[in-house]
């Protein structure tokens, strides 16, 4: 499994052949618009360990998650906090519980896909106005690939050098 750890960082971006960062901005909302959450797996205040009810909830998404195309989606493990402690320890600590679901996807179904691990403490996030023990949890998320990675022509024959 190829693990890919994302941190949240707003840009803008503005190149020599006139791409706007107004487009950049319509691609980003085409993309968030694109979101499916599949599951949600819960925590306890403060802490990244998985319960029996969590590995239950992630049980019951495995086939679900080994049915993805991953050439039509990505698959994000979206950690998240609530607003109780600081701001850094938010973010640690929903990085580590993304990390956690990940880690038992691997361990014990050796899932091959490839993730995205972010981690948005208890900033604004989706589900803000829910009670406080609903926001300690990691969404799995799927978004369209903005890639098209089936389209791309790869030719292993050719020297690239």
């Amino acid at each position: 499994m190829k693990l890919v750890a994302i941190f949240f960082v707003v840009f803008s971006l503005t190149t020599a052949s006139g791409l706007q960062a107004e487009s950049v901005s319509g691609q980003a909302e085409n993309f968030l618009a694109s979101r499916d959450v599949v599951g949600v797996v819960y925590f306890d205040i403060g802490s990244a360990a998985l319960k029996e009810s969590a590995r239950s909830a992630i049980d019951k998404l495995v086939p679900q998650l080994r049915q993805v195309d991953l050439y039509k989606f990505l698959v994000r493990l979206e950690g998240f906090a609530s607003p109780d402690g600081e701001m850094e320890t938010n973010v640690e600590i929903s990085m580590m519980r993304a990390k956690a679901v990940a880690d038992y996807l691997q361990e014990r179904y050796q899932m091959g896909l490839d993730y995205y691990l972010i981690g948005f403490g208890a900033g604004d996030v989706p589900g803000g106005n829910q009670p406080v023990e609903k926001l300690r949890r990691v969404e799995l998320a799927l978004y369209e690939n903005p890639w098209e990675t089936e389209t791309l022509p790869l030719k292993m024959d050719q020297d690239y050098r």
